[in-house]
């Protein structure tokens, strides 16, 4: 799989998880995005330790995956937050 195709898969996760408005199916959108997060830092931490070839990493990748586990432990967050108000307080 080249390095966009990996690229892609992450980002079209993440964005399915941003846009997703059924509080019963994010959780597992966010859990979808955050494995295919984890599994793009793993193959840019075997291109760093020279396994795929020298690919050069790219630093502003980097920065996007780190901004989206970020937003994306925040955005799980307040879902759980919202899950123990009382209904009429979390609308």
């Amino acid at each position: 799989m080249s390095d966009n195709k990996h690229n892609e898969n992450w980002v079209d996760f993440y964005k399915a998880a941003l846009l997703e408005e059924d509080p019963e199916k994010l959780l597992q959108r966010t859990d979808i995005a955050v494995d295919a997060l984890r599994s793009r830092i793993w193959v840019l931490v075997g291109e760093l330790h020279g396994e795929h070839n020298g690919h050069a990493t790219d630093s502003g990748e980097w920065k996007a995956l780190n901004d989206a586990l970020r937003t994306l432990g925040a955005l799980r967050d307040r879902r759980a937050a919202s899950m123990e108000m009382p209904p009429e307080i979390s609308h």
